[in-house]
C-alpha cells in the first residue's frame, strides 16, 4: 500500500501489529523491509517478521499498570513468503519454533497474546487443524489467541480457561462483494490484577 497509509494506524492509536501474514511477500523482500522500517519510524511495534529467525520469532513486551504483556505472531497459510534466510527476510510460521517461542516468552511476561493468520476463508468455523494448534499454544503458555484470515467472523472458545478467537473478520478491507466480508469485530479485553476480568465484543 501507499506509505502514507501508516498515518491511519498512528491516528487510530494502534501500537502493536502482526506482520506474519501470507501476503507479506507480495512486494518481495524490499516491500517487507520497507514496511518494517515504516512501522518502526512511527513507533508501532511489529511482531512475526524480520531479517532473521530470531527477529521473526521474537517476543515483544509492553508493560502497562504493572502488567507485562508479551506479543507473538505466526502464519499458517501458504502465500508469497516463507521463513527468513541468510539472504532474505521472512515471517514466523506456526511450527515447532512457534511453540518454542511461546514457551520462552511465557516465562518473561504476565500475559501472552498470540496472533495467528490461519484457517480457511469464508467460513465461521475453524478446522480441526486450527483447534489442535490452539490447544498446543495454550499448553505452551499462550493466554490469549487472536486469529484472522477467514475474512468472516469465526467462533471463539475457552481452552484451559484461556480465550481463543479464531477469526475477528475484516476490519478495513476491500472485499465489498458480500455482507459477511464487510463485517468484523473488535474485542476489548479488560484486565484486573494481571488477569482478564471481562471481554467486550464490538461488531463493526
Amino acid at each position: 500500500g501507499k506509505t502514507e497509509y501508516v498515518k491511519g494506524l498512528s491516528k487510530s492509536n494502534i501500537n502493536v501489529v502482526s506482520v506474519a501474514g501470507n501476503h507479506m511477500g507480495d512486494a518481495k523482500s524490499e516491500g517487507l523491509l520497507e514496511t518494517l522500517d515504516l512501522l518502526e519510524k512511527n513507533n508501532i511495534t511489529f511482531v512475526g517478521a524480520g531479517t532473521s529467525l530470531n527477529e521473526a520469532y521474537q517476543c515483544k513486551k509492553i508493560t502497562k499498570k504493572g502488567t507485562t504483556f508479551g506479543f507473538l505472531a505466526f502464519n499458517n497459510v501458504p502465500g508469497s513468503i516463507g521463513k527468513p534466510s541468510k539472504k532474505k527476510p521472512g515471517i514466523a510460521w506456526l511450527d515447532q519454533l512457534a511453540i518454542d517461542a511461546i514457551e520462552s516468552c511465557d516465562s518473561m511476561v504476565n500475559e501472552l497474546v498470540v496472533m495467528v493468520n490461519w484457517g480457511t476463508e469464508y467460513t465461521h468455523f475453524p478446522r480441526k487443524k486450527e483447534t489442535v494448534w490452539a490447544k498446543k499454544m495454550v499448553s505452551a503458555g499462550a493466554d490469549l489467541i487472536l486469529g484472522d484470515q477467514a475474512h468472516w467472523v469465526q467462533i471463539h472458545e475457552k481452552i484451559q480457561e484461556k480465550h481463543v478467537s479464531y477469526g475477528l473478520g475484516n476490519y478495513i478491507f476491500d472485499q465489498h462483494w458480500s455482507q459477511k466480508t464487510t463485517e468484523g469485530i473488535i474485542q476489548r479485553f479488560i484486565y484486573f490484577e494481571k488477569k482478564i476480568l471481562a471481554i467486550e465484543t464490538i461488531p463493526i
